[in-house]
């Protein structure tokens, strides 16, 4: 995908990093020593979060029936212990691989496990990214907007989010004189 990234910004293309792009294996492996109370505290065994983190940044924990669970990275407290901004995405992925183990009865056992591989990705800066944009809007040009799909058996296209409204937003508000009216209507626009 660089390379498609590449051939597009040569086609004048404004290209998004995301941190999915940037992930890096973690040293040792996490748990959760109790997802229930506790669902932010990330505990490692063996890593050096301190080094290899970035507050700001992702956890992402391997696939579990094609579903990733990712959080990001709210407080380092040393190289053995981070907190989440929120839980993880996939919260029942997460539960099941840093903290239970199926008993002998077939029903889930809250303990240390020997937790999960994990990578991390960092904190991106986007400031050159919304200067190129608003570079372009200065120019009076218009930009399309590649939305990525879910998957190839969910053919319609999924919204933007309000990223590309409040760009679009703050450069008419640095382009005008005056700002005479706006009104929130509904949480999904502009009215």
């Amino acid at each position: 995908m660089k390379f498609v990234g590449l051939l597009a910004s040569f086609l004048g293309a404004i290209t998004l990093e995301r941190p999915s792009d940037f992930e890096k294996e973690g040293t040792g492996t996490v748990t959760m020593d109790d997802p229930v109370s506790k669902p932010l505290l990330v505990r490692g065994i063996g890593t050096n979060f301190v080094k290899e983190a970035q507050v700001g940044g992702l956890v992402v924990l391997p696939a579990l029936d094609r579903r990733t669970a990712v959080s990001a990275i709210e407080a380092i407290h040393g190289p053995e212990e981070i907190l989440l901004k929120r839980p993880f995405s996939q919260p029942k992925n997460a539960i099941h691989q840093l903290s239970v183990r199926i008993g002998n009865d077939g029903e889930p056992d809250f303990c240390k496990t020997p937790g999960s591989a994990y990578k991390l990705a960092p904190k991106l800066d986007r400031t050159k990214f919304f200067e190129s944009l608003s570079a372009r809007f200065d120019r009076g040009k218009s930009i399309l907007i590649f939305p990525e799909g879910a998957s190839h058996d969910r053919p319609e296209f999924i919204p933007l989010n309000g990223n590309y409204h409040m760009q679009r937003l703050s450069h008419y508000l640095h382009s005008l004189d005056l700002l005479t009216g706006l009104s929130w209507r509904c949480h999904y626009g502009f009215g």
